[in-house]
């Protein structure tokens, strides 16, 4: 028995298995794509995520900056308010201490001349005695 091989039946065949290898080919190939697509399109985002996040570090890095000259230049008043303040205080007690001194010698002079008037009353009595007594002997 032969069988009668009909051409157009095997080109159909051929072309019906071809076809279907090709939507098969594309099919896959269309899903490879999207699947790309999609892992590219969360790179992206995952690019752009990271861009945000560094220019949330950069204003961050300058706020902490900025908060870092504000702590200085307060540093530096409370530094001028403390010498002022220190110097206020040191003049103030150097002027205390000059008039307390002061009080003192001038105390100290007053005892002095009452001493010496102490001195010269007693030397006028001990003056006056002895006259007292040279003029009693005499007599």
């Amino acid at each position: 028995m032969k069988f009668k091989v009909d051409q157009r039946a095997i080109n159909e065949i051929f072309v019906t298995v071809v076809f279907k290898i090709l939507i098969s080919i594309s099919i896959h190939s269309l899903f490879f794509l999207s699947h790309l697509k999609l892992e590219l399109s969360h790179s992206a985002l995952q690019l752009q995520e990271l861009h945000v996040k560094g220019s949330l570090l950069t204003t961050h890095r300058s706020s902490l900056l900025l908060k870092a000259r504000v702590l200085s230049f307060l540093v530096s008043i409370v530094a001028f308010h403390l010498f002022f303040d220190f110097k206020v205080f040191i003049g103030k007690s150097l002027a205390n201490f000059l008039r307390l001194q002061g009080q003192y010698r001038l105390k100290r002079v007053f005892l002095g001349a009452e001493y010496l008037h102490l001195a010269l009353v007693e030397v006028k009595f001990f003056s006056e005695l002895a006259n007292h007594i040279l003029s009693a002997n005499i007599d």
